[in-house]
């Protein structure tokens, strides 16, 4: 990390940004580092430098080899230019990949302690999986650590342009310890390293704050424009709700530049870390979501969600920020209400009035008009309504808010609309954990495709009669399971199979795709029931595929992997074993087939094979 740099190397640094601007006529303009940031820790090695890029038209993400990862834009919102191909955290524009990262807090296991995971080499670098994921993982203290990071849809502005981020942790020692997890995000709004936050029912955030899990706000959003300029590119963060897992912490606070009180803030400090409420966070600032630890059996996992990318399109004087649709299964959705004070003079004695079209109402113990609080110059105050869309009107609802105050300013307003779907026979009240409406974008494109032969499994080892280890599902997992199961357009599930079967639901053709693989001794893989068939032979190579078969709804399917003799470690292990295998499943269609070679270790990594089935 370096520091504040001398003014021969500003002015220095100065010509050379003139002199690549005139190269550049007409080009992308060159940006120069936040000065108090320069390079990551480790500028000697790889990390830093992009390896892998997932993304769409609207937004992307680039990974280097330790995990380590930044967000920004490409088009972004189709009907914006001011903000296509901006920062939403810094080092996306100048490919410098260090200042956000993860952490992992380990009670128990060999070696208790905080993990920094992009300043540890994972156990398998980002590969693309599922055509659109970015996938990671790392194993460390008895805990495996997988991050994947997607595309996704952001309900706030009805289009795919935020990611979702996601960790897994896993239990792979042999005793019960406890496991955290806190993600760090270095929040850079296009220019703007210390982008103005706005919170609902809070306001703007301007100094370091905190909220726990029961005062969590649902989401966090953050601008370039100082003004709230509505063509500004805007970030948005979503904490619970839609998928999300909601944090047990969420901290807004200083990055920690060396010439900020002794660079205090959360890059420096890898999990324990206490605001100072009167520090800004207007010069440099992140974010911050803990999940504490949390006992784990062997064998048992936790999975963690939040989402970050582009906000909806409001902004200006006054705004509302809502989701865009709802669905059948929840007609619920909450209306947040900011008015920001651009001018000189203190708006005083306001109040809000919400108006409401046919097919939208109010939720129970909620009012048409609210006071607002004073909004003194240069602040925002905020409001929030919760609403629901009856029923019986369907398509594109609009809304609005009129503000007026006694003094300080004219009558303000802001307006906003809803997609409704038509919905029938809506027999049971939707409440707040129906399906969520965020759904990574899933398809498999291989880079090898291998075709499957007839084989005989080895007779040296007998397929042993065995029955899994039911694996506790965690209460979060619970609610989607099953939606999952009766719900054919439903991914971004991540649930343990408790059975460790493949159960087809509905008819279907069959694939295997090799995720990973972190054993020199796989020989083969194939499947073993409901037919013998040899599908990789030698060495897994990630990415190839081979066709397993057409099957009926119902239909069991049963793997096994054989390990060569030649490591000492040979034989055959098979998917409805509990001590060699781990089965999630990950969408209606898709199950994840983790592997281990040996009783020993647990770590359920020495390969990744991914079974999908096309209705």
């Amino acid at each position: 990390m370096l520091g504040r740099p001398s003014a021969l190397r500003l002015i220095f640094g100065f010509i050379g940004l003139v002199f690549v601007g005139l190269v550049l006529i007409g080009g992308i303009p060159v940006r120069a580092q936040s000065p108090d940031k320069g390079k990551g820790p480790h500028p000697s090695r790889l990390e830093g430098v992009p390896i892998l890029t997932i993304g769409n038209e609207s937004i992307e993400a680039d990974l280097d080899s330790y995990g380590g990862f930044v967000i920004g834009t490409r088009a972004g919102d189709p009907n914006n230019t001011d903000d296509d191909h901006k920062d939403l955290l810094y080092g996306y524009f100048i490919k410098d990949i260090f200042s956000s990262y993860a952490s992992l807090d380990v009670i128990g296991g060999p070696k208790a302690g905080i993990y920094k995971l992009q300043s540890v080499s994972p156990s398998q670098p980002p590969v693309l999986i599922n055509a659109d994921s970015a996938f990671t993982f790392w194993t460390l203290n008895g805990v495996r650590v997988e991050q994947t990071l997607t595309p996704a849809f952001n309900p706030f502005t009805n289009r795919d342009d935020t990611i979702r981020i996601q960790y897994r942790l896993t239990n792979v020692y042999t005793a019960t310890l406890q496991a955290g997890l806190r993600s760090m995000l270095d929040v850079q709004i296009g220019m703007n390293d210390g982008a103005p936050y706005l919170v609902p029912n809070v306001g703007q955030v301007t100094r370091e704050r905190e909220y726990d899990r029961a005062h969590m706000p649902p989401f966090w959003k953050a601008f370039e424009s100082a003004e709230f300029k509505p063509s500004s590119v805007k970030g948005l963060g979503i904490l619970s709700g839609f998928g999300a897992t909601t944090p047990d912490r969420f901290v807004i606070a200083r990055w920690g530049r060396p010439s900020e009180q002794n660079g205090m803030g959360l890059y420096p400090a890898s999990w324990n870390y206490d605001i100072d409420v009167n520090a800004t966070v207007q010069q440099d600032s992140a974010v911050a979501m803990y999940w504490n630890p949390q006992i784990l059996a062997p064998g048992q996992s936790v999975t963690y969600v939040t989402y970050y990318g582009l906000a909806g399109p409001g902004g200006g004087s006054s705004f509302i920020e809502a989701p865009g649709s709802v669905t059948c299964q929840n007609l619920d959705f909450v209306a947040t209400l900011f008015v920001n004070n651009l001018t000189d003079n203190a708006f005083q004695g306001g109040q809000a009035t919400i108006n409401l079209p046919p097919g939208l109402s109010l939720a129970a113990g909620e009012s048409l008009t609210k006071g607002l609080r004073d909004v003194t110059p240069g602040n925002t105050e905020s409001l929030t309504w919760r609403l629901r869309a009856t029923g019986n009107q369907s398509g594109t609802l609009n809304y609005s808010v009129n503000i007026t105050f006694s003094q300080g300013s004219g009558r303000l307003t802001a307006t906003a609309n809803v997609q409704v779907p038509a919905c029938t026979a809506m027999t049971t009240t939707p409440t707040a954990t129906s399906t969520p409406t965020m759904t990574p974008i899933a398809s498999a494109t291989p880079t090898r495709t291998r075709t499957a032969t007839s084989t005989t499994l080895p007779t040296s080892t007998p397929r042993p009669t065995l029955t899994a280890t039911p694996t506790v599902i965690p209460v979060e997992y619970s609610v989607y399971l099953p939606l999952a199961l009766n719900s054919m357009p439903y991914c971004g599930l991540d649930v343990p199979v408790v059975d460790n079967t493949v159960r087809l639901r509905y008819s279907g053709k069959v694939t295997a795709r090799v995720m990973s693989t972190d054993a020199a001794c796989t020989a083969s893989f194939g499947i073993a029931s409901p037919q013998n068939t040899q599908l990789f032979s030698d060495y897994l190579i990630i990415g190839e595929q081979a066709t397993v078969g057409t099957y009926p709804a119902e239909t069991e399917l049963v793997f096994y992997i054989t390990m060569s003799p030649g490591c000492g470690i040979g034989g055959t292990y098979y998917s409805n074993d509990a001590n060699h295998a781990v089965i999630r499943q990950v969408c209606y269609n898709r199950w994840q087939l983790f592997w281990d070679d040996s009783y020993t270790d647990r770590d359920f990594n020495d390969s990744v094979i991914e079974i999908e089935a096309v209705p």
